[in-house]
């Protein structure tokens, strides 16, 4: 299920993205909380992404899937590299 179709509207180049990385998307959503196991302080989706080699967002999505499937969650914030405030993400399994 697309998380962002009601943002796109049902716009073909989502609907295509969407389409495109749904066989990918599991293994990078294992990445990422295989990574957040490992982060004793957690990471911001930037952190994350630098880490893993990844777009930021499709870190971004992926993150906001893994949310809704509660398999991570936000606990407070720290400064991004442009100094903004990002929510900082953990694993909800060991």
């Amino acid at each position: 299920m697309d998380i962002c179709a009601k943002r796109h509207l049902g716009h073909q180049l989502s609907f295509e993205a969407f389409n495109a990385v749904k066989g990918k998307s599991g293994l990078l959503k294992n990445a990422i909380v295989d990574f957040l196991k490992k982060e004793k302080f957690g990471a911001t989706v930037e952190e994350i992404s630098s880490s893993l080699n990844l777009r930021l967002t499709t870190v971004s999505a992926r993150c906001a899937e893994l949310k809704r499937d509660n398999k991570i969650y936000e606990h407070g914030t720290r400064p991004t590299s442009s100094g903004r405030k990002a929510s900082v993400l953990f694993s909800k399994t060991l």
